[in-house]
């Protein structure tokens, strides 16, 4: 099963300005899994004593019936990237404020280029990536990879600070790789067999 959280978490173990330990504890990882950004998470429990930039994956996902083929499912997804401000005690640091924007700009652009890079590798059947989190070998992979839109990835910086935190949020669209279809496998059979 294709799990876009892994893939960013990867990313976020290669890309120099967050360097993720996924073994690391809490106020040493750079990459969390939360529900929504203002309700409890592990990365908002350690806000105050992480200093170097983060991802954030939000779990909740949504979906749509493709309007154009009904047989087709559209998935959206989202993440936000985490800049603290170096001069916390002075929030009004217009200046400071828009360095952190600034470089959460350029993270997710260096972000959308390295996803851009993946899924051409994807589409060309590479399939030597090595990495713990996801596999380009696996077919349904690879062809989640092809069906990211990442022509139409939005991102927006966020006018308020979560306790000196900066963030840019990230919305990604996808075609799911599956046809919309009854799987016989997931019923128990209806004639009593």
């Amino acid at each position: 099963m294709f799990r876009l959280d892994n893939v960013l978490e990867y990313w976020a173990t290669i890309y120099k300005p967050i360097q993720h330990d996924p073994a690391a504890k809490s106020k040493d990882k750079r990459y969390f899994r939360i529900q929504e950004i203002d309700l409890q998470s592990e990365w908002s429990r350690n806000m105050n004593t992480i200093t170097k930039p983060c991802l954030l994956f939000r779990m909740q996902t949504e979906g749509e019936i493709d309007k154009n083929n009904p047989k087709r499912i559209n998935n959206f997804w989202g993440c936000y990237l985490a800049v603290k401000q170096q001069s916390v005690n002075n929030i009004v640091d217009d200046a400071g404020a828009t360095d952190c924007k600034v470089l959460l700009n350029q993270m997710t652009i260096d972000l959308l280029a390295w996803l851009f890079d993946l899924q051409a590798k994807a589409a060309a059947g590479r399939t030597d990536i090595a990495n713990p989190f996801f596999s380009l070998s696996d077919k349904e992979t690879r062809e989640a990879l092809r069906g990211l839109r990442l022509e139409q990835t939005s991102w927006w910086s966020t006018p308020v600070h979560l306790n000196g935190w900066w963030l840019m949020g990230i919305e990604f669209h996808g075609l799911d790789p599956r046809q919309l279809c009854v799987n016989p496998e997931m019923y128990v059979s209806e004639g009593g067999e």
